[in-house]
């Protein structure tokens, strides 16, 4: 399954969807990170953003869809992009099983309308709340961390057309040791490599979806002189080919 941005102006929508997978595993990625979900645990996926959603091999799920205003009334906006294409593993929470558990059921279970709605509201704000409780921790520093985080994005983004640019680079350029810039990309979760190469296929998708160069053309202005190499890359991130996400 791949919601790629071409689908969502096409189709935006606010919600969210909680897949529990009962059987199997799946392995989703969105904007660089991926989780592998199996054995009951489950994730949070938000409609209004891209993600691949790939099973290797047979799987079975209980999907709910949320509406995105119940989602924001108990979920900072901040927060919830945090928590989006993680794993919430009943077997490091007894409170992600207890959730997995109730969608599970309520999924098979016929309910009238006057239970269900109760049902569905106190089901929602159990799930915030073992969200929450799961969620990774804001700290004090955070501040500080938000601006490091930005001055990178914008090193990055400025030298995006080098193709020797390197993560050292970035963090030179960007006035911290290599050590610093790891630890705050391992705090975004992602590696720094792959934040390096995230912002490339970013920039890719951006010329393709707003200009008629070729995909080889477009392939150097990001850094990115093996077109074959860019190709594999980004397909891994975005779940399809450079040439079907133009025209899809």
């Amino acid at each position: 399954m791949i919601r790629t941005p071409a689908m969502i102006e096409s189709d935006s929508c606010p919600d969210f969807l909680v897949c529990v997978v009962t059987e199997g595993q799946v392995e989703v990625r969105r904007n660089g990170r991926s989780a592998v979900v199996s054995g009951g645990a489950f994730v949070l996926m938000d409609l209004a953003a891209p993600f691949v959603f790939d099973a290797p091999t047979r799987f079975r799920q209980v999907v709910v869809r949320v509406p995105g205003r119940l989602v924001e009334g108990r979920l900072p906006e901040a927060l919830a992009a945090r928590v989006t294409a993680r794993a919430f593993d009943p077997a490091d929470d007894g409170a992600s099983a207890i959730i997995g558990r109730v969608l599970t059921d309520m999924a098979a279970t016929e309910l009238p309308a006057a239970t269900a709605v109760p049902f569905a509201s106190s089901a929602i704000s159990m799930l915030s709340a073992t969200i929450l409780e799961s969620a990774p921790i804001v700290r004090p520093g955070d501040g500080y961390r938000a601006q490091d985080l930005a001055r990178i994005e914008k090193v990055i983004a400025d030298n995006l057309h080098d193709a020797d640019l390197t993560v050292s680079d970035v963090a030179r350029l960007s006035g911290m040791s290599l050590r610093n810039l790891q630890i705050l990309a391992q705090g975004a979760g992602r590696t720094a490599n792959g934040w390096l190469y995230e912002a490339r296929i970013e920039r890719a998708k951006h010329l393709l979806a707003t200009t008629g160069d070729p995909v080889a053309t477009i392939s150097e202005y990001v850094g990115l002189r093996d077109v074959s190499h860019f190709g594999r890359l980004f397909r891994k991130q975005v779940g399809t080919s450079p040439g079907r996400f133009r025209t899809g």
